[in-house]
């Protein structure tokens, strides 16, 4: 496994910004590099495992009438009314 390094480096268009990133190399030597506070440009944040295990944890949560699954999840509640 290689070794994963943070980076905080200054914002070269904005001097009072510091932008921070993972920096690595995958097995087959590519460079890898995560931008640590930013995960709308991060290009491996949907790709998470992680990211996605914990959307469909809190998945249940976020239903809204319309949805399917609602009934289901939230018609014992409209009984105890």
């Amino acid at each position: 496994m290689a070794e994963t390094i943070r980076e905080d480096e200054r914002d070269w268009g904005n001097p009072d910004e510091t932008v921070s990133f993972y920096r690595t190399k995958c097995p087959l030597g590519h460079r890898c590099i995560r931008l640590a506070l930013d995960k709308y440009k991060d290009p491996y944040f949907e790709l998470s495992r992680k990211v996605a295990a914990d959307r469909g944890k809190h998945a249940a949560d976020i239903l809204q009438p319309f949805e399917s699954g609602y009934e289901m999840m939230y018609s014992h509640k409209k009984r105890n009314a």
